[in-house]
């Protein structure tokens, strides 16, 4: 391993500790009961090093805001017909909302399932992190758009463009709020059960609205 991946791999492993002591240290304690210097005890390190990870306490719990796809994430969607669009989609977004990337995959479900719990003793929280999805899906409805746009050939309802990507965005966004709801009522915390409930719930709508 390089000095660079060594320095990497470090500093990926302290964003860990910060975001798995603090959601820890909050869903047993409390928000207001949780102070900076409690993470930084936890995780054993410095308040200095604590802010040149993160910028406060509520980014050491939720992590970083979801972020639209890239420039490079768009390309290559939009680069060949999917067989599957919704199903792309719901892949694409599900990578996107996905925070606490640091985190090792084993133990992200635990943390997101920690954050769920926290939400919901404090729907507060909520309104600056739904401004950060609401982006997120803003920017696949433009880029579904694009994408019916360069493959015309792909599209299945009449009508204009936008309505029929802010359907397809809407069924994909529909499976996974479904998805993530029967993963938090499961056993498996683990990341690979959410995305798995998330294509399951896809194909539960699919068919309920293929039999009507």
């Amino acid at each position: 391993m390089t000095e660079e991946s060594l320095r990497e791999s470090k500093r990926r492993a302290t964003r860990a500790a910060i975001e798995e002591h603090a959601t820890r240290l909050v869903a047993q304690d409390g928000l207001e009961s949780v102070t900076v210097e409690d993470i930084c005890h936890a995780a054993g390190i410095s308040k200095r090093t604590f802010f040149n990870y993160v910028d406060g306490k509520e980014t050491a719990i939720f992590g970083d805001p979801p972020r639209p796809p890239s420039p490079a994430q768009e390309e290559d969607f939009l680069a060949q017909p999917h067989e599957d669009l919704p199903a792309a989609v719901i892949t694409l977004a599900f990578h996107q909302l996905s925070t606490g990337q640091c985190i090792d995959r084993s133990r992200r479900g635990i943390v997101m399932r920690r954050r769920k719990e926290i939400r919901q003793r404090h729907p507060e929280l909520l309104f600056q992190r739904s401004t950060h999805v609401t982006h997120v899906y803003e920017s696949l409805g433009d880029l579904l758009v694009r994408y019916l746009n360069k493959y015309p050939d792909t599209r299945l309802l009449p009508g204009p463009v936008e309505s029929e990507a802010h359907t397809i965005l809407a069924l994909a966004a529909s499976a996974l709020q479904l998805g993530f709801v029967r993963w938090t009522r499961g056993e498996d915390t683990t990341m690979d059960a959410l995305e798995s409930e998330c294509s399951a719930a896809f194909k539960d709508l699919t068919l309920i609205c293929e039999s009507r």
